[in-house]
């Protein structure tokens, strides 16, 4: 991580990433190009934000507060990111699976998955390896 701290706007931010436990929150900041310095968020959003870029994408990284986890604390936490940074327009949860058991498929630690609603709320699709040729 780059030790350049730079003040942009709310706008500015287009990405949001949401982690579940702090050890995640560690990993992505690791993985900042550049932090930001905080800003002023709107007086009803409850987030603790870190700021900064990853490639050409300036990020918020967000996450419940200690103690809090499951389906309601993170819907609290993605309800109000919008509040302050209202043009965020695409949001990851980046996390440690605690494993995809789905026959035919070998899912490991580095793979790639994405829920989809049509497999059930429990289900995730898989989307592939990344290898040293990025594939």
């Amino acid at each position: 991580m780059a030790s350049a701290i730079k003040k942009l706007t709310q706008n500015d931010y287009t990405v949001g990433l949401v982690y579940v436990k702090p050890l995640e929150m560690q990993a992505i900041i690791a993985m900042l190009d550049e932090e930001h310095e905080l800003l002023p968020l709107n007086e009803y959003d409850e987030n603790e934000y870190t700021l900064g870029r990853i490639g050409v994408h300036n990020v918020v990284i967000v996450g419940p507060t200690i103690g809090e986890q499951g389906k309601v604390a993170i819907c609290t936490v993605v309800n109000q990111i919008r509040l302050s940074f209202k043009n965020v327009k695409i949001g990851l949860l980046v996390g440690i699976g605690g494993g995809v058991p789905r026959p035919g498929h070998d899912v490991r630690l580095g793979d790639v998955v994405v829920g989809a609603p049509e497999y059930g709320p429990a289900v995730v699709e898989y989307l592939g390896k990344w290898n040293a040729e990025g594939i």
